[in-house]
């Protein structure tokens, strides 16, 4: 084939991959989690809060939120439903996005990760992913344990001073 052909073939697959790629317009969302990193005592339930904001120049439908979160912490994104259905271009949303439950069995500083995604778009049925934040939730031992292995402790070291001191 001569090279004029190819150039122009080329050229033609080069359109068509472009044009077919001009899919649906994405929104601009910005999802910031205020702060990403909780930390809290076995037993505890941690409340995220979110800011939502829609840096796009049309109005976005927020339609569901999906999570993960690492065991043995649980999630509860039932606090979504507080959130507007839709944001105008440039209007945001501040409040409590999800819950975060520690169990009571949860091991001291044991750090879980996980992350939410907003889904969403163009109109009320649309799915597509919107944004994506991680955050983390720290266990922390409770006061009293530490209370009581500090006294424990301080026991010891004067059981210890008194036999040196004999």
């Amino acid at each position: 084939m001569n090279r004029k052909l190819i150039s122009t073939l080329f050229l033609m697959m080069l359109m068509a991959a472009i044009m077919l790629s001009a899919s649906v317009a994405r929104a601009d969302i910005l999802l910031t989690l205020n702060p990403a990193t909780l930390s809290g005592y076995p037993g505890d339930t941690l409340t995220f809060n979110a800011t939502i904001t829609n840096t796009g120049p049309s109005e976005v439908f927020l339609n569901g939120i999906t999570d993960n979160v690492s065991a043995p912490l649980t999630l509860d994104d039932s606090l979504f439903f507080t959130t507007p259905a839709s944001l105008a271009a440039g209007d945001f949303w501040t409040g409590n996005l999800f819950t975060v439950t520690i169990p009571a069995s949860a091991v001291p500083y044991f750090t879980g990760s996980g992350y939410v995604t907003l889904v969403g778009g163009a109109d009320s049925s649309a799915q597509d992913v919107l944004s994506t934040q991680t955050f983390e939730v720290n266990v922390v031992p409770e006061p009293a344990s530490m209370v009581l292995l500090g006294s424990g402790l301080s026991g010891l070291v004067g059981v210890i001073r008194r036999k040196r001191q004999k």
